[in-house]
């Protein structure tokens, strides 16, 4: 029920700001205070939920109770975790915070970040489609989240870093990358958007990306033993095939999202470099879906390009001439997206309770 009356209000007042000033600096405010409104409101869900609620958080609270009587240096350098999300442990313990307290930081930080790419990316494109950019990435992040948390927090770090490299910032994008990288080691595959991102030569994009996928497709078994070698991921890639999305309305998304990505990267007279390298970033991310029936959660490597798959979308959207269609585009959009999340959201996993350290 939380999460239909939650999707309920962004809807609501995703319209109402639709339908709100003409001007671009109006419009800027009445997006961030949109945005701000949104996220507030995810941070209090997912920062106050039950240790129960997405399967992951039980194990972090576990890990926050094995961590949070270590000194720094042994978060940093000898605990069997990643140093950012360490520290983050290391600091509200000292400060006297419980899980329930680093909880509601970590999702706080998740949800600013959030917040931030919705904003930019929708600045960014043409047009004024801020509720179709939330909703998606909504949709896609957020109950993820409630189970991930950790690695959807460097998911974003990486995105936003992104878009300030795009913007020359390159200072702040290179904290942005050591954030998620101290938060996720997975992060360093995520260095590839950079890679693609930088190429301008197509032919060389094409190469980079085939040869990429067909290395990591015909080599995974090598990796996921090398992982279990190492001690890394154990309880996901030794549980079997990953059951992640295996809803048919799932499997269609993917045909339409990899279709639209063709459409955009075969068409360079209509699409701009940007678009077409975000395009790729849809197919990167539907190709992981695809083979994770061959190993367990190997979608999650896939997160990395999830973020940009709104752009392919408004993209495609935009190019569409006529008015009616294109309205019509952009509500079914939004009517599948909505249906989408609340089918997921009816999985036994996200029934939610408030935590009981309240």
């Amino acid at each position: 029920m939380i999460y239909i009356l939650y999707l309920f209000i962004i809807l609501i007042l995703g319209f109402l700001l639709q339908l709100s000033s003409n001007r671009n600096e109006e419009r800027r405010v009445n997006a961030t205070i949109y945005i701000g409104i949104v996220y507030f409101i995810g941070w209090l869900i997912m920062g106050f939920r039950g240790e129960h609620v997405g399967k992951d958080t039980i194990s972090y609270l576990e890990m926050y109770n094995q961590f949070k009587t270590l000194d720094f240096q042994s978060l940093i350098y000898k605990a069997d975790i990643e140093p950012g999300w360490g520290i983050l442990v290391g600091i509200n313990h000292f400060f006297g915070g419980n899980f329930l307290t680093f909880q509601l930081i970590l999702s706080g930080i998740l949800c600013v970040l959030a917040g931030n790419f919705t904003i930019k990316v929708s600045f960014i494109q043409p047009g004024y489609h801020i509720l179709t950019i939330t909703i998606i990435t909504f949709f896609y992040l957020y109950l993820i989240s409630l189970n991930i948390s950790r690695q959807i927090t460097a998911v974003l770090f990486l995105a936003n870093g992104l878009l300030y490299y795009n913007e020359k910032k390159y200072l702040k994008t290179l904290l942005y990358i050591l954030c998620g990288i101290s938060f996720h080691y997975s992060s360093l595959l995520g260095l590839s958007l950079f890679i693609l991102w930088k190429f301008k030569n197509w032919k060389y994009i094409y190469i980079t990306s085939l040869f990429g996928l067909v290395i990591i497709f015909f080599g995974i078994k090598i990796l996921t033993n090398f992982f279990l070698s190492a001690g890394l991921y154990v309880n996901y890639l030794s549980s079997g095939a990953s059951t992640f999305q295996e809803a048919g309305l799932a499997r269609i998304m993917w045909i339409v999202i990899a279709f639209f990505s063709i459409i955009i990267i075969m068409n360079p007279k209509s699409f701009n470099n940007s678009i077409r390298i975000t395009a790729l970033y849809a197919i990167i991310y539907v190709f992981f879906n695809v083979i994770s029936s061959e190993v367990s959660y190997i979608e999650r490597l896939g997160l990395y390009f999830l973020p940009f798959v709104c752009i392919p979308f408004i993209a495609i959207g935009n190019y569409i001439k006529c008015q009616y269609l294109r309205i019509g585009y952009f509500s079914g959009l939004l009517g599948l997206y909505s249906l989408w999340f609340l089918l997921s959201a009816r999985s036994d996993q996200y029934v939610y309770q408030i935590s009981s350290l309240l």
